[in-house]
């Protein structure tokens, strides 16, 4: 199951990698985000921000994409640790993507496929980092790594139900803020 969660990941990815490249001239000289972002059909909270952000800036957003969806999307298939990095660098991408200018669910369905990617190992890692390792050694009669805990599914819907609700937060201060007259 987790090989056709991989394709699929790297089908989208590639895909939207290679889109890009064969179709607008202005992802080959990483200019597009030059306009992207202030005429995207679903603005962001940060979206604002990051259309005044400076022209460099955006080359090197245009160029991180372009790795992220042409080059990364091969280390899928690669072992451990190297497809656990892969799938941090969608998550970030994507994460990236929903607050400075989202393409709805499909973003959410990259990153939680991207998720997938990362290995219980290094789930146990970043719950170190924030004081919810595991003990030492594994308990007599504990469930299989992977099963509960920082890994698995569990984690994930964690991790989206948290950067939704701070999305919703974000989303209405800006809606508030617009209808009261504010810029």
């Amino acid at each position: 199951m987790l090989v056709l969660a991989r394709w699929c990941l790297f089908r989208v990815e590639l895909g939207a990698g290679l889109i890009k490249i064969r179709g607008d001239r202005a992802w080959r000289d990483l200019t597009a985000l030059d306009f992207h972002h202030e005429t995207q059909p679903l603005p962001g909270p940060l979206s604002w921000h990051a259309h005044r952000a400076p022209r460099w800036w955006h080359r090197v957003e245009v160029a991180g994409n372009h790795v992220t969806q042409l080059v990364v999307p091969f280390a899928f298939f690669a072992p451990q640790p190297v497809a656990s990095w892969a799938g941090a660098a969608v998550v970030l991408t994507q994460l990236w993507l929903v607050v400075t200018g989202n393409f709805a669910w499909l973003n959410w369905l990259t990153v939680v496929l991207g998720l997938s990617l990362v290995s219980d190992g290094s789930w146990a890692v970043v719950g170190g980092w924030f004081g919810l390792g595991a003990s030492a050694g594994p308990a007599a009669g504990a469930a299989p790594d992977g099963a509960g805990g920082l890994g698995g599914p569990v984690a994930q819907v964690v991790v989206v139900v948290a950067v939704t609700a701070l999305l919703l937060v974000l989303s209405r201060r800006r809606r508030a803020t617009s209808s009261r007259g504010g810029s």
